[in-house]
């Protein structure tokens, strides 16, 4: 039942995926894989309330496995509990630090708890685990962007320019990066942006 869930998912057939997943749950409730995969595919789409509870009762019962904490974390990250997701994927990444998920979605809830510096090293980190990531790359300039622009508000121009060039040089087309740089340039020289 789990590899028809598995096949189901594969191929973004998320309904007979929570069907199989869910049939394989009552079958086997104490085989945390289907816990998991049921959940995850709840997550998918969008019912993450229901995610949560699952995953919440499943780190009870497993509360080392990886899978349930990095799920769990997702679906608090979902639910806009960004403290609870950055804790528990801080207790994942404590055990298993090489987990660029993990690394990606903690990134992503500093990010929203305004915890700028912890992202950056987060997002850093995951580049280091998977230096073609996309996903790791976007989260960095994104991180940058945003710390930059509270440096330009702070009037900390020099700070601000040197982290925006650290973007710059890692998507020379981002425009947003270059108009922050522009304007941190501008500040610094001291002309006027009226």
């Amino acid at each position: 039942v789990i590899l028809q869930g598995d096949i189901h998912f594969f191929f973004k057939e998320f309904g007979p995926a929570l069907s199989a997943y869910k049939k394989a749950t009552v079958k086997a409730p104490n085989l945390a894989d289907a816990q998991i995969k049921y959940a995850n595919a709840l997550l998918a789409t969008k019912k993450s309330s229901k995610a949560y509870r699952i995953l919440t009762a499943a780190k009870k019962r497993w509360p080392n496995n990886a899978k349930v904490l990095v799920a769990l974390g997702d679906a608090q990250y979902q639910l806009k509990r960004y403290k609870e997701s950055i804790q528990t994927l801080t207790e994942l990444l404590a055990v298993k630090p090489r987990s660029l998920r993990a690394r990606l979605l903690r990134g992503n809830a500093y990010l929203k708890a305004k915890q700028l510096g912890k992202a950056v090293v987060d997002f850093r980190q995951a580049r280091k685990l998977r230096p073609g990531s996309g996903k790791a790359k976007r989260g960095l300039i994104k991180a940058l962007n945003i710390t930059a622009f509270h440096k330009l508000k702070a009037n900390k121009q020099g700070e601000a320019e040197a982290i925006l060039l650290e973007a710059f040089r890692l998507d020379p087309k981002r425009i947003f990066t270059n108009i922050n740089l522009g304007i941190a340039y501008l500040r610094a020289n001291k002309h006027n942006l009226a």
